[in-house]
């Protein structure tokens, strides 16, 4: 107690000699109300104001939503690099320096400098643990203290996050997905397209449960049309209530159908490895196919704008004759090499498509480009077996990739044929061809993109070679037991091109005007209807209405948009200039194996997180790793055989349903397919493309796949 009089006795006195300099100040010595009077101030004099002291009616206390919490634990979550739970001093700092640029004046500049520092700041401001780092709770503290001065809807604009609920989020997901295949605004699309539709949203099935879906769906929404009654609403309500699905159309899927179907807790059977792999490729295959057309449509709109603007004439593309450039990229990959596999690639300048059809015999109604694939046969292949084959690899042709084709523009048909050994280079091979029309021609593809006459292909890329050669092939990657892909890969890769420099830059970089012009006029016209609808609401705002301003969803999408359409175009004008001012480029990459990618200081490391790294380790470091995937790969496959060929041991029974019967009948034509490619085929060859003038050319060799499946025998008495 003596102590604590003590203590109060100096406080006191100190108090009385900071009064005593205050009246040398010619101050009032008014406890703390007279500090204020010892600081210079200028303008209007409002100190004498009563107000002053008073607390801030325009501060607003901020409290995180259960939306908000659940967004900051994702951010959390995201710069949680150890997965411990809570944050570090260089994770809170890695945070800080992606998501915020800090003011000199703020406090966490200083903080920032030492570690102890931030750890007592954080411990008195914030909740933390025992070692000082900053907890999830402790997170959710500095959000909340921090948002008047930065937004949380900053950061997750920054990191592409959404601040919607993840129910709403994907209910606008699946509509924008429904009008990507929409393009006719009919709200409504085959049934043929739903499979697709469910593909590009998580969900692999096949047709078979697609059809067995619609019907429940079709059920159900007839039962829901008797329940409402709508053709007696108009007694009620005195207008009629149409139903957005029309329960009579079973040739289409609609708009709604498919979104309350994705939103409900429908799951479809769980597939076989196998299936699902096939049913996926076949699906996203598709998906990927439809943006990259829808890709080259938006980028093909920009060069016509380019070209209108007169940019793209004849002077600026070809300004002087040395207007090539060399680019050569070799990647070495190991010391000891041993050519086992190879790919080559040639691109080719001299071609005549039309005539190479002609030539070939493959010349058709309208057909003047053609892609082809050669499939290598078994040696010692029969003529009969060479036929069953051919009709096998038509039908597969056929059933998984009909919707392909029908997709892309300027197809014409398909084929599936065995030429002659003075066609294949000696060799018996099983070849299917695509034959595409004459608007796949790049003088024609010019022309539309609104390049002078002039102009050639062979202006813009008029060589490319590109030669990978490695020291195992397929067959010794999946069945070595002792094979470590860190330490045995060896790998040669060569990369030649020869560009036009000015025909090049000065496309790309005026496609990326037209781009940032269209995105630029966009944010303009949204930004006149924001202030026309904020004047309307100051006009219509009463006194009781928050004045605190928020960002829609819409608003953070385009705004999402317009920041990614300006990095693409900030990256192509690099690419641009990089054509333009660089004539020769030379760049070589040895590396002693692929175990020195992976080490702690890797890049690797920092592109990806040490728990996604894991397994990849795990396969690329340990001996047989691989072998043994392909291993538990080959085992389920056989098992899915086996079931399949048990289904179709006997006949279809007599009770059965239209279900079962069109199952066997898909299982007994997809194992007669396998069986035949299984037992006939080696591997792919040759890919071979012409269009006009141009062409390429692709080599494989050691990538034979077929003699690594398991065989089927559907008939054990052959």
């Amino acid at each position: 107690m003596e102590a604590l009089l003590e203590k109060r006795a100096s406080i006191l006195d100190t108090l009385e000699k900071i009064a005593v300099m205050i009246k040398q100040k010619e101050g009032e010595p008014d406890g703390y109300r007279s500090a204020y009077y010892l600081e210079e101030h200028g303008g209007e004099d409002v100190l004498n104001s009563s107000a002053l002291y008073l607390p801030s009616t325009n501060r607003n206390t901020m409290r995180l939503s259960e939306l908000g919490k659940c967004k900051c634990l994702r951010l959390f979550r995201m710069f949680d690099d150890d997965r411990d739970g809570v944050w570090s001093f260089d994770e809170f700092k890695t945070y800080l320096s992606v998501m915020r640029v800090l003011d000199k004046y703020d406090p966490l500049t200083q903080v920032l400098k030492h570690r102890e520092t931030w750890s007592m700041y954080m411990n008195d401001a914030y909740d933390t643990d025992a070692r000082g780092n900053l907890t999830l709770q402790g997170f959710y503290m500095f959000c909340e203290a921090t948002e008047c001065s930065h937004r949380l809807t900053n950061d997750l604009l920054k990191v592409g996050l959404h601040w919607l609920w993840d129910g709403l989020q994907r209910h606008i997901e699946l509509q924008d997905l429904f009008d990507a295949y929409d393009v006719d605004n009919e709200g409504k699309l085959p049934i043929s397209k739903m499979q697709y539709l469910l593909g590009e949203s998580a969900v692999i099935t096949t047709q078979t449960q697609v059809d067995s879906v619609m019907a429940l769906m079709q059920a159900h929404f007839a039962c829901m049309d008797a329940i409402l009654q709508r053709n007696r609403a108009i007694r009620l309500f005195g207008y009629r209530q149409i139903s957005r699905v029309d329960i009579n159309d079973k040739e289409h899927i609609y708009r709604d159908a498919f979104v309350a179907l994705r939103l409900s807790s429908w799951e479809p059977p769980k597939l076989p490895t196998w299936s699902r792999v096939v049913q996926a490729t076949k699906v996203l295959s598709f998906g990927y196919l439809r943006q990259v057309y829808a890709s080259i449509s938006k980028v093909s709109t920009w060069i016509r704008r380019a070209s209108l603007t007169g940019l793209l004439k004849l002077d600026y593309l070809l300004p002087s004759k040395d207007d090539r450039s060399d680019y050569v990229v070799k990647i070495d990959v190991g010391n000891e090499f041993a050519n086992n596999a190879e790919i080559q690639v040639v691109y080719m300048t001299d071609c005549d498509s039309s005539a190479s059809l002609h030539e070939l015999g493959y010349r058709s109604d309208g057909a003047e480009c053609f892609v082809y694939l050669d499939f290598v046969t078994a040696p010692d292949i029969s003529e009969v077996d060479l036929h069953a084959t051919i009709a096998a690899m038509a039908k597969l042709v056929e059933i998984s990739f009909a919707d392909h084709f029908e997709a892309m523009p300027f197809f014409c048909k398909s084929l599936v044929v065995s030429p002659p050994k003075n066609q294949s280079h000696g060799s018996i091979v099983v070849r299917v061809v695509f034959l595409f029309s004459d608007g796949l021609d790049p003088f024609n593809v010019l022309l539309d993109l609104g390049f002078p006459q002039s102009i050639q292909i062979d202006h813009f890329l008029s060589r490319l070679r590109w030669t990978t050669r490695t020291n195992v092939s397929l067959n010794d990657v999946l069945t070595n037991k002792r094979f470590n892909l860190a330490k045995h890969l060896c790998l040669r890769s060569v990369l030649n091109v020869c560009l036009g420099r000015h025909a090049c830059g000065q496309t790309i970089e005026q496609a990326c005007y037209q781009a940032q012009y269209e995105a630029d006029e966009e944010a303009r016209v949204d930004q006149i209807l924001s202030q026309e609808r904020k004047q309307r609401r100051e006009n219509n705002r009463s006194a009781n209405t928050d004045v605190r301003q928020s960002i829609s969803w819409r608003e953070q999408r385009k705004r999402v948009h317009s920041e990614r359409v300006a990095s693409w175009c900030k990256f192509g004008r690099r690419v641009a200039d990089f054509f333009k001012y660089s004539k020769t480029a030379n760049i070589n990459i040895s590396v002693p194996s692929v175990s020195s990618w992976f080490h702690r200081d890797s890049v690797v490391h920092k592109l990806f997180h040490r728990d996604d790294l894991v397994e990849i380790l795990r396969v690329c470091t340990t001996p047989g790793e691989v072998s043994s995937l392909w291993g538990r790969a080959y085992d389920a496959l056989v098992c899915q055989l086996d079931a399949m060929a048990q289904k179709i041991t006997s006949p279809i029974p007599e009770h059965a349903t239209p279900e079962f019967a069109g199952e066997y009948h898909v299982h007994k034509s997809l194992l007669q397919i396998y069986e035949t490619l299984t037992s006939n085929l080696v591997g792919p060859g040759v890919i071979r493309a012409e269009a006009g003038t141009v062409g390429v050319s692709v080599v494989i060799e050691g990538l034979n796949i077929f003699p690594l499946l398991p065989k089927v025998k559907l008939n054990p008495d052959k």
